[in-house]
């Protein structure tokens, strides 16, 4: 049975799966959707997740505004 799921979708059943806190959560910009950011404060996890080339502001309250505009400023993290 083939699954057409993003890696960001399953971000969700794959923290229900520990019962030990987790404090940080590292991945890569597949996670830097709207859903996995929902999780993430749901689950009161710090993201360690880069924004994606050319990201954009997604609105007020959103912590990962500070690292996109880093990212405007300097570049992204691409050689």
């Amino acid at each position: 049975m083939h699954l057409n799921v993003t890696d960001g979708e399953v971000l969700l059943s794959l923290l229900k799966q520990t019962c030990r806190k987790i404090n940080k959560i590292s991945a890569d910009g597949a996670y830097e959707t709207r859903q996995c950011d929902g999780t993430v404060r749901i689950k009161r996890v710090v993201p360690l997740i880069p924004p994606i080339k050319g990201a954009t502001f997604w609105g007020r309250g959103y912590p990962r505004h500070l690292t996109v505009s880093c990212q405007k400023l300097y570049g992204s993290n691409e050689h």
